[in-house]
This record gives C-alpha cells, sequence and structure tokens, in this order.
C-alpha cells in the first residue's frame, strides 16, 4: 500500500529517480528491493507487479515474489526523509514516518452512505448528523433512511399525526410532550403567569403577539427586582423563626433546670429539716429520763388511791419516782431524799395513748429542794384518763397500759 492508496499525498526531497518506487514514482512504502539492482518498490506495488510479469521492472532481470521482505535498511532511510503532508490546509511535517502515521483531518473524504458527497475528514460528523442517506432505526424496530422517514411514519405504528391538527407527525409516546409544551394548537398561559399571575390563556401560537403587548413583560425587571427583594425578606423571617424557635428551646431547657433545681432545694431543705428534726430528737433523747408503762389492771386496782406511784429509777444520780393523779386528771414527780440541796428542773411528762393526735403532755419548771421534793400538774388537753382508761392504752403483746415518758434537763441548759 503506497501513500497514494493511503489516502494521504506527500511530497519529499528524495535527491534522485533511485529513491523512488519506479512503479508510482512516490516515496517507497514499505519498501522492497530487487536482489539483483537493488532498486526499492513499494512493497503493495512490486506484488501487483508481479501478478502480472515475473521479471523486475527496473532491471528485467527474474524475481520470486515469495522471496520479498521489507528492507530495513531501506525503510530506516525512507523514514529519516523530510516531508510535509500536502493535503490543503494541513501543516503537518517532519520526518516521513511521522507524517506517514498521522491522520490527517483534512483528507478529502467520500460520504459511505451513498449521497456522494465529499468532504474533510473533520466535517465527518457534522455531514453525517444532516445526511439524509443515513439509516435511523425507528420504535416499530425497522430501518429507515432519514430521507424516507416521512413516507415511512404515514404508515408506522408508532407514530401518529398531532391530535390537535398541527400537521405534525410525531411518536406516539411523545404525543402527551408535544401536545403540553410544543403544538403551536394547544392552549397555553402566558411565560409570565406563573411569576407574575398573567391571567392571558391562548394558543400557543398566539404567544408571541401576546408577549409583545404584555404589562408583565414591559414590567419584569421591576417586577423580578421585587421577588427578589420578598425573597430575601422570607429567608431573613425563616432565619429569625429559627433563631426564636431555638431561643424558645433554650427558655425551655432553663424553666426544666430551674424546677430540677427547686426540686434540688426542696430535697436539701427537707434534709436539713430532717438533720434538724434528728438534732432535736436527739437532744430530746439525751433528756429522755425515764418510761412509765402503766398497767390498766394496776390503774382500775389503785384508782381511788390519792396517787399512784411508779418504781424508783436513777436520773443523773438522783432518785425519782413518778406519779399519776386518777381523781385530779394529773401527773407528777418526786424527787428521793438529797443532799444536794436546791434543783432548778425543766420537766416534761408525755402520756402515750392509742391516737397520736390526742396525746397528752406536761410542761413545766420547778425548784426541788429539802421541803418540796414532789409536784403535780394536770394533763394539758383536760381529757380525764379516769373516765375510760382503756381509750388511752396502747395495745402490746405483753398486756394492756398506759405509758407515761419522762424528760428532765437542769434549767441551765
Amino acid at each position: 500500500m503506497n501513500s497514494r492508496e493511503r489516502h494521504i499525498k506527500i511530497t519529499a526531497d528524495l535527491g534522485s529517480e533511485e529513491e523512488k518506487c519506479v512503479i508510482c514514482h512516490e516515496v517507497p512504502y514499505e519498501p522492497c528491493l530487487c536482489a539483483s539492482c537493488e532498486q526499492p518498490f513499494c512493497k503493495m506495488c512490486i506484488l501487483n507487479w508481479l501478478c502480472r510479469s515475473t521479471q523486475c521492472p527496473a532491471c528485467r532481470k527474474e524475481m520470486d515474489g515469495s522471496k520479498l521482505s521489507v528492507s530495513k535498511f531501506a525503510q530506516r532511510a525512507v523514514n529519516k526523509l523530510q516531508c510535509k503532508c500536502n493535503n490543503e490546509g494541513c501543516s503537518t511535517a517532519g520526518d516521513y514516518s511521522i507524517v506517514m502515521e498521522h491522520n490527517c483531518e483534512y483528507e478529502p473524504t467520500q460520504c459511505t452512505a451513498g449521497c456522494n458527497a465529499t468532504f474533510l475528514w473533520k466535517d465527518s460528523t457534522i455531514h453525517y448528523e444532516s445526511c439524509l442517506y443515513i439509516s435511523t432505526l425507528c420504535d416499530c424496530g425497522s430501518t429507515v433512511k432519514k430521507k424516507d422517514l416521512e413516507g415511512h411514519y404515514k404508515t408506522c405504528s408508532s407514530h401518529m399525526n398531532c391530535l390537535h391538527g398541527c400537521g405534525q407527525i410525531i411518536k406516539r409516546r411523545e404525543e402527551f410532550t408535544h401536545s403540553t409544551y410544543s403544538c403551536p394548537n394547544t392552549k397555553t398561559h402566558c411565560t409570565h403567569g406563573p411569576s407574575f399571575q398573567c391571567p392571558w390563556v391562548g394558543l400557543r401560537s398566539d404567544l408571541p403577539t401576546h408577549i409583545e403587548s404584555c404589562l408583565f413583560e414591559k414590567m419584569k425587571g421591576f417586577l423580578a427586582g421585587m421577588q427578589l427583594q420578598v425573597s430575601t425578606l422570607k429567608e431573613k423571617v425563616e432565619c429569625q423563626s429559627r433563631t426564636i424557635t431555638k431561643l424558645n428551646r433554650n427558655v425551655e431547657a432553663l424553666h426544666r433546670r430551674i424546677d430540677l433545681l427547686e426540686d434540688e432545694k426542696a430535697d436539701l431543705l427537707d434534709r436539713i429539716d430532717c438533720l434538724e428534726q434528728n438534732s432535736e430528737d436527739e437532744s430530746v433523747d439525751d433528756n429522755h429520763a425515764h418510761t412509765w408503762s402503766l398497767d390498766v389492771r394496776d390503774y382500775n386496782r389503785f384508782r381511788n388511791r390519792r396517787f399512784i406511784e411508779s418504781e424508783t429509777f436513777t436520773f443523773d444520780d438522783r432518785q425519782w419516782s413518778m406519779r399519776f393523779y386518777p381523781k385530779s386528771n394529773c401527773v407528777g414527780l418526786a424527787l428521793e431524799d438529797s443532799d444536794d440541796g436546791w434543783l432548778d428542773m425543766n420537766v416534761t411528762i408525755v402520756l402515750i395513748s392509742g391516737n397520736t393526735d390526742q396525746n397528752d403532755m406536761v410542761t413545766f419548771n420547778y425548784n426541788f429542794g429539802p421541803n418540796t421534793r414532789a409536784v403535780a400538774r394536770p394533763l394539758r388537753s383536760g381529757r380525764k384518763i379516769s373516765e375510760d382508761p382503756m381509750s388511752a392504752a396502747n395495745n402490746f403483746e405483753n398486756g394492756t397500759y398506759i405509758q407515761f415518758d419522762l424528760f428532765l434537763s437542769d434549767n441551765d441548759e
């Protein structure tokens, strides 16, 4: 194959005719040498020649085509030749091998689809996009040339005439798109309808005429600016709304925190009250002198006496006894003989009944001395145990009795 058969024309300064192929008179392509005269030939040129004759076209001696091979020495010599592409508009130049192998965009090319048009290789895509002889695949599955499509569509099951009478043949699957967006015989709204609420409705073919007189078309710049301002204000309002929502959440969180702190405060106050109560209870327990349980049976047996007296007990290294006076409904305290002189004491006697809301208590201050060693005071509520001793009693496993708790402290405390 020589350069002409490759659709590339190349010129080169060969120096002498001996360096050219004597058959095509061009630079040898894939050069083969005659064994007798070493004349270079294009490989395809000499093979075609030997099909008609067995003699070398230069020296006329016999040649064996089966023994022909490309001469590497001759090929290297050819590759070093300075050449340039001869196609009009192409500026490629340099070594023969570079010019020979380049794909020239300015090579004249003939259409292969059958229209016989000639164009440059670089314009092939543009030509084939518009060539009416190019075959295309119809939706029905048939292969049809573009020039025959209109006639084919008239009988094709995948195409149809526009239902609105615009005269166009469209694909059945594109009928909705055609009617909605491009058919001139369908009704449409003004292009400013969505943006500015223009009320015009008419045929799509009349839309350009309406646009020329539409007030919104004339004011679209001003209205677009107003819409931009409104959009900006909406964004600011939404931003402020998000900020307010965030602040409300923060306020709610603060309220919850305050509620938790209030609960913690209440718990701490309760703990303080408990601690104070425990402290008071401990203080009271420190002053607890004696508990006297008066058996109801003893009460009934001795109720006519002037007083009923408990067993003697020791408190603060002194001997004491508790007394209950049935007739006067009083409770009292007696100090046994003591050489300590006068004692100024705070006395509290609590009667524990069945109902804690009705407990009775006596509290007083008294000076105990040599001549005043016993004292009695009436119960605070005035309720007489003698009237119903059982109602003032607690029931325990070891019997039924009335309990008196005595608390003593020096008045100095």
